[in-house]
């Protein structure tokens, strides 16, 4: 029916892990709700060359009923290349809402929030601001706006105010942590008449997918049986530190001669084989792999354990990694640090894996032997398990979308 079209904008392409984690399935599982999408996203020239990823994602979108637009997206100049990307986007996004009856525009993240609100404003819909994070802090925490620069400062103030202004002209505002969410309560909405309505909805995983209960034959790239396998998958760099991670594994192989370090990432093969050689890590002590989203299942299941450290800044308060949920549906414990999102409860209530108040080798190796402890617990793989079932259900996310929609359609 045309009052339910809607349009979805992603600046992440769908050609891109995060995308066929965070979004397709989301919009697959929607589609089943007598909703139709129209699905805008900027495609990195890199991955648009793998002709035949490319075709399978066409199909894949074509069979769930989805309409794709994908754009080029372009990195440098980073400023002027952001900004005519948004004009060529926001120039599609009218022509299809115009085209196509659009009633609501969903737009994930900041800068597909600039089309997204710009485009309701213009055609009369419907807003859904998608916030992942927080924009000018995660660029400025993850160093990729200079602090001391004068247009950081003007970014800064400029990136801010367009977030309270999706904030406020929105029908309703997601975001993907309570700590998030409580801050905006406490803080943004201070004096303001009209609270935009908020819903926490966490970067869910699909259930069916990662299942250690499913799992079949060891991989033959796998590390070697007998080895106690700790798993980190995903980027290099910016957030993630993997120096830290490499030296809290030195201090868990003292702890567990049979430790072995797991590392599937799509990019940084060498530059993660070199940290592994200066932190003076053997070659048979590490592996390190590169693997699409999808078979991922197949080698979290195998694992023992997960790790990731990321840079406690301020903006990783709004942060739901989303390795976290395909870790835990998995069945394994998660060493982390503190300052994550909600991730530090959930593990510590739960008692599914260790959290790091600071990184020291005493903190290293007090939850080196924490982890140990919890390896040995026979409960410990279903406790993993079941927090994922109830807190980072695709299933749930999709209901609590569908509550959204429905919410707006029928006002």
């Amino acid at each position: 029916m045309p009052d339910n079209n809607i349009l979805y904008i992603s600046y992440d392409g769908m050609l891109e892990p995060i995308a066929q984690s965070q979004v397709i399935p989301y919009l697959k599982g929607l589609s089943k709700d007598k909703l139709r999408f129209f699905l805008l996203s900027f495609e990195k020239k890199a991955l648009l060359r793998d002709k035949d990823h490319l075709r399978l994602m066409e199909e894949r979108l074509r069979n769930a009923g989805i309409f794709w637009k994908r754009l080029v997206y372009h990195k440098k100049p980073q400023m002027i290349s952001t900004l005519l990307d948004c004009i060529f986007g926001l120039i599609y996004a009218v022509f299809i809402v115009k085209k196509n009856r659009i009633r609501v525009v969903h737009a994930r993240a900041e800068v597909s929030s600039l089309i997204g609100w710009l485009c309701a404003r213009l055609c009369g819909c419907k807003f859904i601001y998608d916030r992942r994070g927080v924009l000018a802090y995660d660029y400025v925490d993850g160093g990729m706006w200079p602090k001391e620069s004068l247009i950081t400062k003007i970014m800064f103030k400029a990136v801010n105010y367009l977030d309270a202004k999706f904030l406020f002209g929105s029908d309703y505002t997601v975001v993907l942590t309570n700590k998030m969410a409580d801050i905006l309560k406490s803080g943004i909405f201070v004096n303001k008449k009209h609270a935009p309505k908020i819903k926490v909805i966490p970067c869910c995983v699909d259930l069916d997918n990662f299942n250690r209960q499913t799992r079949n034959r060891r991989p033959e790239d796998f590390p070697p049986e007998g080895k106690s396998v700790m798993v980190y998958c995903g980027s290099i760099g910016t957030w993630y530190m993997l120096r830290e991670m490499i030296e809290f594994f030195k201090v868990l192989k003292s702890v567990d001669p049979k430790a072995h370090f797991l590392i599937i990432t799509p990019f940084e093969r060498d530059l993660v084989i070199n940290s592994m050689h200066d932190g003076f890590i053997k070659d048979t002590d590490f592996t390190v792999l590169s693997k699409k989203h999808y078979e991922m299942p197949a080698y979290l299941s195998w694992a023992d354990a997960a790790i990731m450290f990321i840079k406690p800044v301020f903006s990783k308060l709004a942060s739901c990694p989303t390795k976290f949920g395909e870790y835990l549906a998995c069945g394994l414990p998660v060493v982390i640090n503190s300052g994550i999102g909600d991730t530090a409860g959930l593990i510590e209530e739960n008692k599914i894996g260790s959290v790091l108040k600071e990184f020291s080798s005493a903190e290293y190796r007090r939850a080196a032997e924490e982890l140990q402890y919890l390896i040995n617990d026979a409960g410990l793989k279903n406790r993993c398990r079941n927090v994922a079932v109830t807190n980072l259900s695709l299933v749930n996310g999709i209901e609590s979308y569908s509550h959204i929609y429905n919410t707006i359609l029928n006002n």
